[in-house]
């Protein structure tokens, strides 16, 4: 992903409730690198003024959609002008390297951070200041934070020994792994929005799948390598998977999946998003080109490779 041109298609994005869903998982290569075109909406991507590392996230304020947040190899950096312009906000998160943010949909000055060694961040002061918040977490590689959007107070990490719960704000957590689940390297951590005790874990030994906010656990898809996973938000029944071996489409909450590779080659897929204006799968493929479609078969966009 390259540039997010305009304000409005942000006020767009931001007011379908998906903001990171669709940026966190292609923006490995983002902002950093020369523009490039997209077949998609805005047709025209701009190099947004940001250097520094990959872009590894994104989150957008929703009451305040000029307001934006990144994470990076080097910390994270907001934006109050869509993009124009960016300032670092690290106090105490200097050279981490942030793998995901997430920011409280009732509460946007609170922001919460994992990172690769540092464990769990929280910033109440729209990240102005940061406090590790560790307690009970006891693997403090997090790849993946997620928050219920009903109450949330909840919030669940992905680490690489599995998935641990907090319900105060990450002030404790707990191992929520016992059933199912196991302690598997978590890539990925996807919450119902409609249902938020549904939650999806994107692993090295598959895709699971809890109903009950994390107590138990059930393997979804089995090993096919799976790096990235989207929920329709108006149709959370229906999911698309990007694997090792291609795209994979549920439309009973995971019970099932069918292979949707259709005009497109059957390649890793190192990311995938919904389009704003209707949630049509939009997805990255490596090495090929980005592969885009509101249903099978695929046709091609000149972004370039992952």
């Amino acid at each position: 992903m390259k540039q997010l041109r305009t304000q409005k298609w942000i006020v767009r994005l931001s007011t379908m409730l998906i903001p990171v869903l669709c940026l966190a998982l292609s923006l490995s290569s983002a902002l950093v690198r020369a523009p490039a075109v997209q077949a998609a909406e805005t047709n025209v991507w701009t190099q947004l003024p940001l250097y520094g590392g990959n872009v590894l996230s994104l989150a957008i304020d929703p009451k305040t959609p000029t307001t934006l947040y990144v994470s990076t190899q080097r910390g994270i950096f907001r934006s109050i002008d869509s993009g124009d312009t960016w300032t670092a906000v690290n106090t105490s998160l200097a050279n981490q390297y942030v793998r995901s943010l997430e920011i409280d949909p009732k509460a946007p000055t609170t922001l919460y951070a994992g990172t690769s060694f540092g464990g769990a961040f929280r910033s109440v002061n729209s990240g102005t200041t940061w406090t590790a918040v560790n307690t009970g977490l006891a693997n403090k590689v997090v790849g993946s934070v997620v928050i219920d959007p009903v109450t949330p107070t909840t919030l669940y990490a992905g680490t690489d020994s599995g998935v641990f719960r907090s319900v105060n704000s990450g002030t404790t957590w707990t191992a929520v792994n016992t059933q199912g689940l196991a302690a598997w390297q978590v890539m990925g951590l996807t919450i119902d929005p409609k249902t938020p005790t549904t939650l999806y874990a994107v692993t090295n030994g598959g895709l699971f799948r809890s109903t009950n906010s994390g107590e138990h656990w059930t393997l979804g898809l089995p090993r096919v390598g799976a790096s990235s996973l989207i929920i329709n938000p108006l149709t959370p029944t229906t999911l698309y998977a990007g694997t090792g071996a291609g795209v994979f489409r549920s439309t009973d909450s995971g019970d099932t999946w069918t292979a949707v590779n259709t005009g497109s080659p059957i390649l890793p897929v190192c990311g995938s998003c919904l389009l704003p204006s209707t949630p049509s799968p939009q997805l990255r493929c490596m090495p090929a080109p980005m592969a885009v479609a509101s249903s099978a078969p695929w046709t091609a966009a000149t972004i370039g490779p992952c």
